[in-house]
């Protein structure tokens, strides 16, 4: 936008500039065309890394995963019935090396859970529940590098895959993250 011999530009959502126009004739359309175009070219400079916005549910990490008992949770019989099977073994994360290996899950909504990026790091908890018919696993890791790094993931029946939100807690950031079974 250009008012009062200033242009105004958003570098962002956020971020407006001004620049002061002195010596541009305003029927130099030239001058004016390439001082838009070295403007719009700074201002795409922003190398900041960004982080995907996530839509997946937020619990804090202090927050319990309440599982009510199987017989009072009204969903289908066949996912109460088949967690175990359907979360049991090792997970690859799509975007790298780390691994998560759910050794088994109780009808309490516990879970034995191991992480590894490569090397094991100590998972503080590890608990599942189903909520609206869907199948959610948190994992909360507590380590050198990992004060209270969460997972917060939701199982997917019909492709079958574990996908969600990672805490970051060293960064406090979130990602979207998925995770496939390793045969």
């Amino acid at each position: 936008m250009f008012k009062n011999g200033m242009f105004f530009f958003g570098i962002n959502r956020y971020h407006w500039m001004r620049i002061e126009v002195s010596g541009i004739k305003y029927g130099n359309n030239k001058s004016i065309l390439l001082f838009i175009i070295f403007m719009a070219l700074a201002a795409g400079c922003n190398n900041a890394p960004k982080v995907a916005e996530t839509k997946s549910p937020q619990l804090p990490a202090s927050t319990e995963l309440k599982s009510e008992p199987v017989d009072s949770v009204k969903v289908s019989k066949e996912l109460q019935a088949s967690v175990s099977d359907r979360l049991t073994g090792k997970w690859q994360r799509s975007d790298g090396t780390y691994i998560l290996e759910i050794v088994s899950a109780t009808d309490s909504g516990k879970l034995t859970a191991r992480y590894f990026n490569p090397n094991p790091i100590n998972v503080e908890k590890a608990e599942w529940k189903i909520e609206n018919n869907s199948l959610f696993i948190r994992v909360i890791l507590r380590d050198v590098n990992y004060p209270g790094s969460t997972y917060t993931l939701e199982y997917s029946a019909d492709k079958g895959y574990l996908s969600g939100n990672y805490f970051q807690a060293v960064e406090q950031t979130n990602y979207d993250v998925m995770f496939i079974r390793k045969k």
